[in-house]
């Protein structure tokens, strides 16, 4: 596989899944998760990107994001190796080498991937409702009423869902 040159325009709203090397649960205590959201706090003022949602699970990381520049992929592997250095127990190994990303294409595709993020935790068996998980800002999207606080979502076609 050649290098993978990722060409984000400044502004575009960028979906991203970080997936830890071969699964492992690296994420998985609270104080880890806790880490990442710090240094994903942290390098947000540096770069200036904006975090409209994530959820952190206990081997990947979904973000929803805007970078100013379009520098997403330089504060990424910042981001990776930020948590490797400050990791409890310093894994040689924590990320896969690369990442997933998808631009959002319209508001319609937003709403997928809104969806897909706070439903991640309910498909992955974490909690049985997204606002049972702490992990993911879901509770600020029903704060603000994008959801009701008993959402749950429900499969309607691979990669769509709806509510219940």
């Amino acid at each position: 596989m050649g290098n993978i040159r990722r060409h984000f325009h400044p502004g575009t709203l960028v979906f991203l899944t970080l997936v830890c090397h071969r699964r492992s649960p690296w994420l998985r205590s609270p104080p880890t998760k806790d880490l990442l959201l710090r240094l994903l706090q942290l390098l947000r003022a540096e770069h200036g990107f904006r975090l409209y949602a994530w959820a952190i699970l206990d081997d990947h990381v979904h973000l929803l994001v805007s970078d100013p520049i379009g520098d997403t992929a330089a504060w990424v592997q910042r981001l990776k190796l930020l948590f490797v250095r400050r990791h409890p127990d310093r894994p040689s190994r924590v990320w896969q080498k690369r990442y997933w990303d998808h631009v959002v294409r319209d508001e319609n595709d937003l709403h997928r991937h809104l969806d897909y993020i706070h439903h991640n935790p309910v498909k992955h068996g974490y909690a049985r409702k997204s606002s049972e998980y702490t992990w993911s800002s879901f509770a600020k999207f029903a704060r603000r009423g994008w959801y009701a606080p008993d959402w749950v979502a429900i499969a309607v076609d691979e990669g769509e869902y709806g509510e219940t």
